[in-house]
């Protein structure tokens, strides 16, 4: 969320990040909407899964919205 962009602005961003972290082959998350927003969804099923790879997954997202968001 960023008060700062509208939705429209808000929904290609967040499709961007998405595409970022899916090519960048650290998780595969997928995306639906929410109140027609694009949102980007994560379903972990593997029974591995640790905190520190949700946490890696939260810093992912991050940067690759705050590099996302620079080329907008």
């Amino acid at each position: 969320v960023d008060p700062d962009l509208s939705d429209a602005e808000l929904d290609a961003l967040n499709e961007e990040v998405l595409l970022r972290i899916q090519e960048s082959g650290s998780a595969v998350p997928s995306h639906t909407f929410i109140d027609g927003k694009f949102a980007i969804r994560v379903c972990i099923t593997n029974h591995r899964t640790e905190a520190r790879d949700i946490e890696q997954l939260v810093a992912d997202t991050r940067r690759h919205a705050a590099e996302a968001k620079g080329a907008l």
